[in-house]
């Protein structure tokens, strides 16, 4: 396919395909004249009337239609290339069309332009924006069978805002209007525009919304503009226009408060969620905060609700909220199918049951079951890793405690218990049981921020089975000791996350995660323990870990262009042992490598510092740790074709050891790390559809931190850039969704 659009791209005339009489539209270019603007001012004047020119000629990069001519060259040349001996479209002819229909585009005619429409709509447009004066003509360039249009603008000294007058009636709407003068949008001496003048409106609408003005409309709001003053100013008069209802003028109360169908909630629960009592003022943000509760609470489909003039003497409303719940139980499969850069690949099993409302307070019951098989490929020796386990988990609509916490925001809070457990098998090395149980709350204070705080957090991981084999292993690497060490850690998490990635009109973007995890302060104290004991202490005979965790993400994503955008990632970790423990428990130590950190290097092979296991190579690749770690990630991001996208990335990083260690020699942190980063660097191709990415990367290692110093790039190596050298150091990498 790409021969056929490079041969495409090359060979054909975009024009000969034209009708005699037909001319190509070959876009047009606007002009802003008058020496009494500012280059900025030009500028804006210019990308605002390009924007409202239609239509848009044919897609060109670097001036070359890439599209049309796609569309030019794959045209049928004659049935005998369309069709087959039956008069059925062949599969040569199936392709082409299917090639072209896809990434070519038919031309943009002239005829299809009217460039004097065009003319009076940028007229009016800058007439909405203040340019009252403005006067717009235009011109056409043809070379051969192609046209271009030129518009020439002349905009006129924009008119700025005078005098603004609010209503002068001495009903109640006028007064509420009045009183809202001093945070108007309409200020003296600012530019006047249309949308300046739509925004006020609005602004007033919601203003005498949160007054009980419940039929009030934007609608009701007259604006009248007088540019006849002089000196390029436009007064501005605000008047509720005389065809408004009565209704409007009135202030409401909320009589009642009913939900329909009824629900089977305890009694309180949903009532909770409802801001309105009885015969309140009615208001706008408790309008919202009702529904926004509701939908939160995640057991309603849809939720709707109504407002309607109570059959009763005075101002009143009944409000009506109509709920749709989701079905109360449901079964969920899923089947997924994985590989990775630690050549393991697998597949995995997990079934979800779900009851919503399960003790008729709103909670979710769930209970999953998972089981997986990773098969290690291109090795001499048999390490697969089966995996199956199971958790049931409770979510409350609510802060579970000691105290009746009743929601007062936009978001409610929610607190989740679980309970977990996994059992591990990595075939002739070891078997594991891990135990899981944690309780805790999750909360937002607005769309952007989110805390979680797990009052409890206990896991216990007891080796079960270590074979001969693995024992031989630690023999020569004793650091290997720690994947199979029973550990018991428990005590409070709180992460904090921080976004505004979901505003895609930003052209600056940026996302926060802050994290800190403790294990066993309050159980250290009461046993006394001391960092000089020979011997820790113990919690039903396992010794419990004492530990500080802290960790930092930060990304940023920055829009070069429509097309282009660049990616970034830091992320910095510091695990803190003291007390009972004299290093970070395994599970909680931090690991660097694979398909989402460094892609030039196996998942969890980097580390720690400049060491290496004596056992990498050998069939097995252990799982190396550290108590610090520090993560660098660039990634340059270009939309190609449709849902085809193309990435270039650089990652660096590396895990260190708080405390020197014999077992592990050279991985202690110093001030030297900057030149122990394992580097590497690759390009890949995703394949976005939106609800679902592919991404494919082939990353290259630059820097291997565990090679002598004055050594460690890789162009020093035997062999660089050989057909060999590429095949022992590629790192293919196949994922599911961008790494960041």
């Amino acid at each position: 396919m790409l021969a056929l659009i490079a041969w495409a791209l090359i060979s054909c005339d975009v024009t000969r395909h034209l009708a005699e009489k037909e001319l190509l539209y070959g876009g047009a270019k606007v002009e802003v004249e008058g020496d009494e603007l500012e280059k900025a001012e030009i500028k804006a004047l210019v990308a605002f009337s390009e924007g409202l020119i239609r239509p848009r000629p044919n897609s060109s990069v670097l001036g070359i239609p890439y599209k049309l001519m796609i569309d030019q060259a794959l045209q049928p040349k004659g049935d005998a290339e369309k069709q087959d001996s039956a008069g059925k479209e062949n599969w040569f002819g199936k392709f082409k069309s299917r090639i072209r229909t896809k990434y070519g585009e038919t031309p943009v005619l002239y005829s299809r332009v009217d460039p004097s429409f065009t003319s009076r709509l940028i007229q009016n447009e800058l007439d909405n924006k203040g340019y009252f004066r403005a006067r717009v003509e235009y011109d056409t360039l043809q070379n051969g069978k192609k046209v271009k249009v030129v518009y020439k603008v002349k905009p006129g000294e924009v008119y700025r805002i005078g005098e603004v007058v609010f209503p002068s009636g001495q009903n109640g709407l006028a007064a509420a209007i009045r009183i809202s003068q001093p945070a108007s949008l309409l200020r003296s001496d600012t530019p006047y525009s249309l949308d300046l003048v739509k925004a006020e409106r609005l602004r007033i609408d919601e203003l005498l919304k949160e007054q009980g003005f419940y039929y009030f409309s934007p609608d009701h709001l007259l604006v009248q503009a007088d540019s006849t003053v002089g000196n390029n100013r436009v007064n501005l008069k605000l008047i509720v226009k005389p065809e408004t209802s009565a209704l409007a003028f009135e202030q409401y109360y909320v009589r009642h408060v009913g939900i329909d169908p009824p629900q089977d909630f305890r009694e309180g629960v949903l009532e909770n969620m409802l801001q309105f009592q009885r015969n309140s003022l009615y208001n706008r943000t408790n309008h919202n905060l009702a529904l926004h509760r509701l939908v939160s609470m995640g057991n309603f489909q849809f939720v709707r609700n109504r407002f309607v003039k109570a059959d009763t003497a005075g101002n009143y409303l009944d409000a009506v909220y109509t709920l749709t719940p989701f079905r109360s139980k449901s079964l969920r499969a899923e089947v997924s199918a994985r590989t990775n850069s630690a050549d393991y690949s697998g597949t995995a099993l997990t079934a979800h049951w779900s009851h919503r409302n399960a003790f008729r307070g709103g909670e979710l019951l769930n209970i999953s079951i998972s089981g997986s098989m990773d098969f290690q490929l291109g090795q001499d020796a048999d390490y697969n890793l089966y995996r199956s386990g199971a958790e049931a988990s409770v979510v409350w609509p609510r802060l579970v405690a000691p105290y009746r916490a009743v929601p007062t925001g936009r978001y409610i809070p929610k607190t989740r218990a679980a309970l977990g457990y996994e059992w591990q098998h990595r075939s002739q090395l070891y078997t594991k049981h891990q135990f899981s149980a944690s309780f805790g709350y999750q909360w937002k204070t607005n769309p952007r921020t989110e805390h979680r705080l797990m009052l409890a957090d206990v896991i216990y991981a007891n080796p079960a089975y270590v074979s001969d084999r693995y024992k031989a292993l630690m023999q020569t690497d004793p650091g290997l000791i720690k994947s199979v060490e029973r550990e018991l850690m428990l005590g409070p998490s709180y992460v904090f996350e921080y976004t505004n990635t979901m505003e895609q009109q930003r052209a600056s973007r940026f996302y926060v995660k802050s994290s800190v995890q403790t294990s066993a302060v309050l159980l250290g104290l009461l046993s006394g323990v001391s960092s000089q004991q020979s011997k820790p202490e113990t919690v039903l005979g396992v010794p419990f870990s004492q530990f500080v965790r802290l960790e930092q993400e930060y990304r940023h994503y920055f829009r070069l262009n429509p097309s282009v955008d660049l990616a970034g990632r830091v992320i910095a970790g510091a695990g803190i042992p003291y007390g009972n423990s004299a290093t970070m428990p395994y599970a909680r130590q931090f690991f660097i490598g694979g398909s989402n950190s460094l892609r030039a290097f196996a998942a969890r092979s980097v580390g720690p510092g400049t060491y290496r296991s004596p056992v990498a190579g050998s069939g097995f690749l252990p799982d190396e740790s550290g108590d610090l770690k520090l993560e660098l990630n660039a990634e340059l991001r270009a939309k190609l074709i449709g849902f085809l996208h193309g990435a270039l990335f650089v990652d660096a990083g590396n895990v260190w050891l708080l405390n020197s260690s014999t077992l592990k020699p050279g991985g202690t942190i110093s001030g030297r790390f900057l030149n122990e980063l394992a580097i590497g660097t690759g390009a890949g191709i995703r394949l976005d559809f939106t609800m679902l990415v592919l991404r494919f990367d082939l990353a290259l290692p630059l820097h291997k931190p565990w090679l002598p110093a004055g050594n460690r790039w890789v162009s020093s190596e035997a062999g660089f850039g050989t057909a060999a050298w590429w095949k022992n150091n590629r790192m293919w990498n196949i994922a599911i969704g961008y790494p960041f």
